[in-house]
């Protein structure tokens, strides 16, 4: 399953990827670390940020360890989007996996950003937490 879903990302193909995952889970069979990393990617590159927040949800609760550079990337298609809110949640993720996004200068400066527009209600130009550098 996984070499499937990695063809399908290699094509770009998210529709037929993101089935392919659900019939992993039909057949009690999980995709690894390295095939979520792939389907993350490949839904940021398309800007579709609520099955990637999904797709972290998920990796939360099977207690797949995501890379801090994966949750980069969704965190800034998020902002892109402008769409803060769920950025906060990707925060969130992050805190109960046990990233202490404090640590990194990019990721603190990143949440206090974010926070503050959420907490303001600021309507920022559209940038991201790598815009910030």
């Amino acid at each position: 399953f996984n070499a499937v879903i990695g063809s399908c990302v290699d094509a770009n193909d998210t529709s037929s990827a993101l089935t392919v995952s659900g019939l992993m889970f039909l057949t009690s069979t999980s995709p690894n670390s390295s095939t979520y990393t792939k389907l993350l990617h490949l839904l940021c590159s398309e800007r579709k940020t609520d099955r990637a927040v999904e797709i972290l949800n998920v990796c939360y609760e099977k207690g797949v360890e995501v890379e801090v550079g994966v949750y980069v990337r969704v965190v800034q298609e998020c902002e892109r989007g402008r769409e803060y809110r769920k950025a906060l949640e990707v925060y969130e993720l992050m805190r109960k996996s046990g990233v202490n996004f404090y640590e990194s200068k990019l990721l603190d400066v990143g949440f206090k950003r974010v926070l503050k527009i959420v907490n303001e209600g600021i309507s920022l130009p559209r940038t991201s937490i790598l815009d910030i550098f």
